[in-house]
């Protein structure tokens, strides 16, 4: 029975069940780190975990041939990463698409035990797309930007002898005494 959206029947019903029950724990566990991290985004270890454990959670579902919870939890892994790894401010926009996400991971695997159809959530994952998109650029620009502005100061013949350092005088020893 396929409950993927592809419309095959590809999905081995055992693997399924493992998948459901390490994949919900995972699921769970993610969205409490999220809702910590949230109350206090300076603390990246979080971010670490969500980011770790959402991989764990996209190679289980890529083994189970479940491409939308893959693409979904790999899509927020690697926003988790961009925070975590600085190349990127967290906003308050991009918590409340963290929780979207984050919601459409629950959804899917809900989806998965009643044995529905998996529904891509499409949106959620275009707008993360946006996210990662927008912050390479960002880093791109920050780092131009951070070029430009430097700047080049030379000092005046005349004003840099004034800051020169005198030498000491060499002393010569010619074993005389």
């Amino acid at each position: 029975e396929n409950l993927g959206s592809d419309g095959g029947s590809s999905i081995d019903r055992h693997l399924l069940n493992v998948f459901l029950s390490e994949g919900m724990d995972i699921i769970l566990d993610a969205e409490g780190l999220l809702e910590r991290w949230a109350q206090n985004t300076s603390h990246t270890e979080e971010l670490k975990t969500l980011s770790t454990e959402l991989r764990l959670l996209a190679g289980g579902s890529e083994t189970a041939g479940l491409k939308e919870v893959h693409e979904m939890a790999t899509r927020l892994a690697d926003c988790y990463e961009r925070l975590w790894t600085g190349r990127r401010q967290v906003s308050d926009e991009f918590l409340t698409l963290a929780s979207a996400g984050q919601e459409a991971l629950i959804n899917m695997m809900d989806c998965l035990a009643a044995g529905q159809i998996l529904h891509a959530g499409t949106d959620i994952l275009l707008r993360l797309d946006d996210w990662l998109a927008m912050s390479d650029e960002q880093v791109l620009d920050t780092a131009q930007d951070a070029a430009e502005e430097t700047v080049h100061f030379e000092l005046p013949a005349e004003e840099r002898e004034s800051f020169a350092m005198p030498m000491p005088a060499a002393s010569v020893d010619h074993g005389m005494e």
